[in-house]
């Protein structure tokens, strides 16, 4: 009698246990389905200039991204946040002055530095088609900081620096999947 009343409350507890288990699976896999209220991220960004700004400064600008954005589920509508830091380095250029006999009597250095941050706004409409790819429709609008900085030093003693900073408006469309 012992072993059968042994044997019914381990029988009992194991129905449980497997019972809960299958609550615990069916709980899982509906979080999984359900669309999560944010997005972050941070990513690595690649900018090549183009006509007279390529003209100036022969090269391209990487830097990161980081960007976010709130979704509205279950409207498929996500506002956010996307600011880049662009680095398109600097140079260093010495320009010696020389006599006919070939040796420099004054030299003058002039270094720079360039970098620029896109910070935009964004709307996105993403339907949800599927559970791992995500198409969206976007508008977007933001300004674009450009900050220059100039180091001068002369031959006589003179240093002068400078740092420009100007402003530009963007705004468009886009078309795009996160995966």
């Amino acid at each position: 009698m012992k072993k059968m009343l042994i044997f019914l409350i381990a029988g009992l507890a194991l129905a449980s246990f497997s019972a809960t288990a299958q609550t615990e699976q069916q709980e899982i896999e509906a979080l999984k389905r359900k669309p999560l209220k944010g997005m972050f991220g941070l990513s690595f960004t690649n900018s090549v200039p183009q006509k007279e700004f390529y003209d100036n400064l022969k090269r391209s600008g990487q830097g990161f991204s980081l960007y976010g954005g709130y979704n509205f589920a279950p409207v498929p509508i996500t506002l956010g946040l996307q600011t880049d830091f662009l680095f398109y380095g600097g140079d260093e250029r010495i320009f010696r002055y020389k006599n006919q006999g070939d040796w420099t009597y004054l030299r003058d250095t002039v270094s720079y530095q360039n970098m620029i941050i896109p910070v935009t706004v964004f709307m996105q409409i993403r339907p949800n088609v599927a559970e791992y790819f995500f198409p969206y429709f976007e508008a977007f609008a933001g300004f674009t900081l450009f900050n220059a900085n100039s180091d001068f030093k002369s031959a006589f003693g003179i240093e002068d620096s400078k740092n420009e900073l100007s402003a530009g408006w963007n705004a468009g469309l886009g078309v795009g999947t996160m995966i």
